[in-house]
Formats: structure tokens, C-alpha cells, sequence
């Protein structure tokens, strides 16, 4: 597995590391990674492109496996739905992450990348 990250503009990692730090999210992203860096195959890609614009920074994790099912990207927010297993999974990370990422004005979205695999989108405002 390999995970590039790729920043269109310098600046950007260190002032969402720095806007997660204050809305005290640290753990947030964390354990959402690890969810996420379980789930890609050996020989997968995890792409982090970054970038800022018009007060609001956007980043943007994709991968290279399949992607959602359309059933998957229908429930993927409900509370207590998961993919994953009987046992191993709570369904609760995207549900309490999409929460805090628009208690802050933010957005996220899940997608089908152009090409396969899936994506997520998170939007949050600068200041």
C-alpha cells in the first residue's frame, strides 16, 4: 500500500492540521485513516491532494480499489450502517464525522472517483 499525498498549494496541510487542532478533532482523522488504511488492499493507493480557495480549504483522500456500491453510497451516513463484517464495525465514524465537519460549516461527500475507486471531499471554511 502506498499513500501520496499530494499539496497544490504548501500552505494548506499546516493550516488544517491547525483547523482540526482548534475545533479539538485531532483524534477525528486519525481513526477514520486507520478505518480507511485497513480496507485498501495490499498493492492499493491512497491519494491526499489539498488545496485552498475563496476562504475555504478543500481536501480531497481517494483510493484505488473498486469503489461504492450504489447501495453502500445510499447509507454511507446513516448512524450504525457499516460494510464491514458482523463484529467489526460500529457504523458510527463517517456518521460522527460528517457531524463535526458540518457543526463547523463544512461539507463532506462520498463518490465514485472518474476512473474508479472512492473519494471523499471535505470542505471547511478558514476562519
Amino acid at each position: 500500500m502506498k499513500i501520496l499525498i499530494v499539496d497544490d498549494d504548501p500552505i494548506t496541510c499546516e493550516l488544517l492540521v491547525s483547523m482540526l487542532e482548534s475545533m479539538g478533532q485531532e483524534g477525528m482523522s486519525v481513526n477514520d485513516a486507520k478505518a480507511a488504511l485497513a480496507l485498501i488492499e495490499k498493492e492499493g493507493l491512497i491519494r491526499i491532494t489539498t488545496n485552498h480557495e475563496n476562504g475555504r480549504v478543500t481536501v480531497t483522500i481517494a483510493d484505488n480499489d473498486p469503489g461504492f456500491s450504489p447501495d453502500v453510497l445510499e447509507k454511507i451516513w446513516d448512524p450504525f450502517f457499516t460494510s464491514k463484517p458482523i463484529g467489526k464495525g460500529t457504523g458510527l465514524g463517517l456518521a460522527i464525522t460528517s457531524g463535526i465537519i458540518e457543526s463547523h460549516d463544512g461539507t463532506i461527500e462520498a463518490e465514485n472517483a472518474p476512473g474508479g475507486g472512492a473519494r471523499f471531499v471535505i470542505t471547511l471554511p478558514i476562519e
